[in-house]
């Protein structure tokens, strides 16, 4: 009886163990205090009713205990943006960006490459080009920005905010504010260059308008693809080497934004200069042979380029992100325990293709240290944590 008992109480004590490691972590998170934030998110692109484009910023502010000010809650995927709201296959609604009083303290624009006919609750898995439904950065929607930039605001924008269908006098206006100027030139890394699988449909086509010839390629690689629709492809092995493309904090802010080592980087991204009175925070480096370098300078193109660029003004701090930074379609269910931003650091595979590892390793930490920052914007124009 002795030693049943004795083992009783073990299993007691490990179940009770269990236990407390599986609350503890929530009842820290519950215990932190929650700041109120106005946000403005702006999505253009949402075809389907995942909302991958805003997804990852949103579960970065729940996590971090920012609430949606305006509801009184935390931030919710399928109503706390404005943009394009699909509701059924022959219908759907655009949430404009408000009028009024309202000063939001962070403006962030997801996407604005739009939704177009063959995406819209269909199976386009060729990426065939179609007719546009709604898309591009507004110059209504642009004015209402600019009109809200004021002190302790933060305005953030990410890849494709320029690009085709934004008109050319919007996309000056939103270069201006974020003190960047794009090439015209995007790149992506595809695992499979193959035909048929990954590689839109018309990016084949442009390639073999420009060059005469069949696309016959296989295996990893990264395509260039300048606004005119010109291209150019690298391959794995022939004319990148075995780091493919890394991104990386330039050394004056790796303590700041704490992301000290290179980052492996699988999606689109952009080639953009930075204006004078600007601050290159990361940048982008290709590892290419000596044939990816010739073919580079065919087109303009450097080996290292700007990620993250920062502009700050008396009125305002402005954040550039050359790259689909906050699309991540796999962010945990659950954002409410502390640690987990962390756990998911450590566990997170680098596997090529995948957005996930560089998300835990680059973008929620340099998230993180942008809302401590306008969270002290916040204490000084007298915003209140709850």
């Amino acid at each position: 009886m002795e030693k049943l008992s004795e083992k009783h109480t073990f299993l007691i004590s490990l179940i009770l163990g269990f236990i407390f490691l599986a609350v503890f972590p929530y009842i820290v998170w519950l215990l932190k205090p929650t700041q109120p934030l106005q946000v403005w998110i702006l999505d253009n692109t949402v075809p389907t009713k995942d909302y991958r484009e805003h997804k990852g910023l949103m579960w970065v502010l729940n996590h971090f205990k920012m609430n949606n000010e305006l509801a009184g809650r935390e931030f919710q995927y399928d109503t706390d943006y404005y943009g394009f709201f699909p509701v059924s296959k022959d219908n759907y609604h655009i949430r404009q960006l408000p009028m009024g009083d309202v000063s939001p303290d962070l403006i962030y624009i997801a996407d604005t490459y739009g939704v177009y006919q063959e995406d819209y609750f269909a199976d386009n898995l060729k990426g065939d080009r179609s007719s546009l439904i709604y898309g591009g950065l507004s110059e209504t929607d642009l004015l209402k920005i600019e009109k809200k930039l004021r002190k302790y605001m933060t305005l953030i924008a990410e890849f494709n905010s320029l690009a085709s269908p934004t008109s050319t006098d919007v996309r000056g206006r939103l270069e201006g504010l974020t003190g960047i100027s794009w090439s015209g030139w995007i790149g992506r890394y595809f695992v499979d260059l193959t035909q048929g699988k990954e590689v839109p449909e018309w990016l084949v086509i442009n390639y073999e308008k420009q060059y005469g010839e069949k696309w016959e390629f296989r295996g990893p690689g990264i395509a260039f693809v300048s606004e005119d629709d010109q291209v150019m492809i690298l391959l794995q092995g022939l004319d990148i080497g075995s780091g493919g493309i890394a991104f990386s904090l330039e050394k004056s802010f790796e303590q700041e934004f704490s992301v000290q080592e290179p980052i492996p980087y699988y999606y689109w991204f952009e080639f953009v200069q930075p204006e004078k009175n600007t601050e290159t925070i990361a940048s982008y480096h290709l590892d290419v042979t000596e044939s990816g370098l010739s073919k580079l300078k065919q087109i303009g193109l450097e080996t290292t380029f700007p990620a993250i660029v920062r502009k700050k003004t008396d009125d305002f701090t402005s954040y550039y992100f050359a790259s689909d930074f906050a699309d991540n379609n796999k962010v945990p269910q659950w954002w409410q325990y502390w640690g987990i931003d962390i756990w998911k650091k450590w566990t997170t595979l680098d596997i090529k293709g995948q957005t996930d590892f560089f998300y835990w390793h680059g973008y929620v930490p340099i998230m993180k240290k942008i809302l401590a920052d306008i969270k002290l914007q916040q204490a000084q124009v007298g915003k209140t944590q709850y």
